[in-house]
């Protein structure tokens, strides 16, 4: 399988984008995320993402709604990738669901949010 993987080193942002576009999916094996920006960048592109469920990915990633959460194992990984790419309705479900939320994901929505819920005017 050597020859289905490219390493594409630097790319532009609007090559990042047509690469996210081309993609059925994204996988992210982190074990430890922040909240992985590169989900809800690929969710603005149309591309659901399968990710292990540990902190930050689990609420980057709507389980079943903008893509799938994994046990933290590749076979595991695996079967849910298989599962998202064979059901043609979820997969659909997440690529619209995802592209829809990504789209509230703005700063300024953020900011707003945090500012509620510090209780700041």
């Amino acid at each position: 399988f050597k020859g289905d993987i490219s390493c594409m080193g630097r790319v532009t942002e609007d090559e990042k984008k047509e690469l996210m576009q081309k993609s059925h999916l994204i996988a992210v094996t982190s074990v430890k995320e922040g909240w992985g920006l590169i989900v809800t960048e690929a969710a603005s592109q149309g591309t659901p993402a399968v990710v292990y469920n540990v902190d930050g990915l689990r609420d980057s990633v709507r389980n079943e709604q903008t893509g799938l959460h994994s046990p933290s194992n590749p076979d595991a990984l695996a079967k849910a990738i298989i599962r998202l790419l064979s059901d043609k309705a979820l997969y659909e479900t997440c690529r619209y669901n995802g592209w829809q939320w990504s789209q509230d994901l703005t700063f300024d929505n953020c900011y707003a949010d945090f500012c509620h819920a510090l209780e700041i005017k």
